[in-house]
């Protein structure tokens, strides 16, 4: 019973917290400083401080300002704060995917050609379009309509569409077609590649449309002069890396030091194909589990 209590009271008290930030925003940056400020002295005010700014969020996905500058890795950045990618940074000065935000980062200079495979909705493309500047590149294929449209909007609100190119394809072994499965409220989990998908047995994936599928070697031909200048490549495609991979291996073959970030399970299809082309995997997050992001360097 008071255990309940307490809940009804953080309910009511987050929700309170929340309709005051949404109405007088210049209340925001005062809320943001308690909050980072308290949330690692208390499990209470933590708590309080994150059901708190569930409530705002909810409120500006349906009628408010999402976007908002946010520092990541000394690149001021806007990004959308009702999204994971923008919400840590914003709320906790905690860069989303801290790992594979540092390795992307630590791998690219100015100049350089970035390819975010399953760019979702470009935290990681304005983030490298930041660091390689308006002489570099950054290809993004994202072939879920709904992550393309956030995508497209973060480019514009960053400055980015001289650098970033946005390809509406899937990438996979072979020249053709494939469903697209999508989880309706997350389009994060989007997959050709269902069965496989790690989060499989946590959303509800269902087949929405049907989307164009190429190689990334077949696309780099058309471009023999961005191969040179590749020095990283991003794959999330929650599942489908091994198809990925497999019709990249002219790429992996020809491009010398070329940094890999994928999200796999080691000693599986994708995992393999790098490691035949003499990659090393090394964790980017904390724990053993043999899923997770990894960083392939060659030695």
């Amino acid at each position: 019973m008071i255990r309940r209590l307490l809940r009804a009271i953080r309910r009511v008290s987050a929700e309170s917290i929340a309709w005051c930030v949404y109405v007088c925003p210049s209340l925001e940056p005062a809320f943001v400083r308690l909050g980072r400020a308290t949330q690692c002295r208390s499990r209470l005010l933590a708590g309080l401080y994150w059901f708190a700014q569930e409530s705002l969020l909810a409120r500006l996905r349906t009628c408010g300002e999402r976007y908002r500058p946010v520092a990541v890795h000394a690149r001021r950045l806007q990004l959308d704060i009702t999204d994971a990618t923008g919400r840590y940074p914003f709320f906790y000065g905690s860069p989303y995917e801290p790992g594979v935000t540092k390795a992307i980062v630590a791998a690219l200079r100015s100049g350089d050609v970035f390819v975010d495979i399953g760019a979702n909705i470009g935290y990681f493309s304005v983030l490298a379009a930041a660091i390689v500047g308006d002489q570099g590149r950054v290809i993004a294929f994202e072939p879920d309509a709904r992550a393309r449209e956030g995508l497209k909007e973060l480019v514009q609100r960053n400055g980015a569409a001289a650098t970033v190119e946005v390809v509406p394809f899937a990438l996979a072994e072979a020249d053709g077609s494939a469903a697209l499965f999508i989880e309706p409220g997350a389009s994060v989990y989007s997959t050709i590649e269902p069965d496989l998908s790690p989060m499989r047995e946590v959303v509800a994936l269902r087949p929405a449309t049907t989307v164009q599928v190429t190689t990334l070697d077949g696309w780099m031909a058309g471009r023999p002069g961005l191969w040179t200048r590749v020095h990283c490549v991003k794959i999330d495609v929650e599942g489908a890396e091994a198809r990925v991979l497999s019709g990249m291996t002219e790429t992996l073959n020809r491009v010398q030091n070329l940094a890999v970030v994928c999200e796999t399970t080691l000693d599986r299809a994708g995992d393999r194909i790098l490691t035949a082309a003499g990659f090393r995997a090394r964790r980017l997050e904390p724990g053993a589990s043999p899923y997770g992001n990894f960083l392939y360097l060659r030695p």
